[in-house]
């Protein structure tokens, strides 16, 4: 007889998927803002899409972004090849937590021989913020005030994120029997 081939051969492509990697640095930080450098270390994908977690995207390769928020941050990116239309996603966290400004040294306390206090401003205090954000300053007692009784003046201190306060101990020498009275009065007269 007469030998025939019936056999049919199959042939497949193997096509492997990308693989999404990357690293991300620094992940935490304490300053506004607060910059990450994102390096993509996936296999086989040729494009990315990175979600940064507040409200921010990027299609680059290897992205930086600027974290202008305090908060928790998951970062996601997907990466694509685009032939065989397979994805991947990898994911990390970026937190991000201000540091409070600190008062280095806090005013005072003030002694008063007599009956009444005239209150400075508070604004020239010593504050350390390795930030360098802007800080404000405030107090909440307004300059200009006449005390005429022990009290407490508080200084704060704040970089728009977090603050700091301290306490201005005030003592009076006055006494009742003198005239002096234990009230708070402002420049213009009026009990308060």
């Amino acid at each position: 007889g007469a030998c025939s081939d019936d056999s049919t051969v199959l042939s497949a492509i193997v096509v492997a998927p990308p693989i999404a990697i990357f690293s991300a640095n620094p992940t935490v930080g304490t300053c506004i803002p607060h910059a990450v450098f994102f390096s993509d270390q996936s296999t086989l994908p040729d494009t990315w899409d990175w979600v940064f977690g507040d409200g921010n995207t990027s299609t680059a390769q290897n992205p930086v972004h600027n974290y202008l928020n305090e908060g928790d941050f998951e970062v996601l990116l997907t990466v694509t090849d685009t032939v065989s239309g397979c994805t991947d996603t990898a994911s990390t966290l970026v937190s991000v937590d201000v540091a409070a400004p600190v008062i280095n040294s806090c005013p005072g306390p003030e002694n008063v021989a007599g009956c009444d206090f005239t209150v400075p401003n508070y604004s020239g205090f010593s504050v350390t913020d390795n930030c360098g954000l802007t800080i404000s300053y405030s107090q909440s007692v307004a300059p200009g005030t006449v005390l005429i009784s022990n009290a407490s003046i508080w200084v704060y201190a704040s970089n728009g994120f977090k603050s700091d306060s301290c306490e201005v101990p005030v003592s009076f020498t006055g006494s009742l029997a003198a005239g002096c009275q234990p009230t708070t009065v402002s420049l213009d007269g009026s009990g308060n």
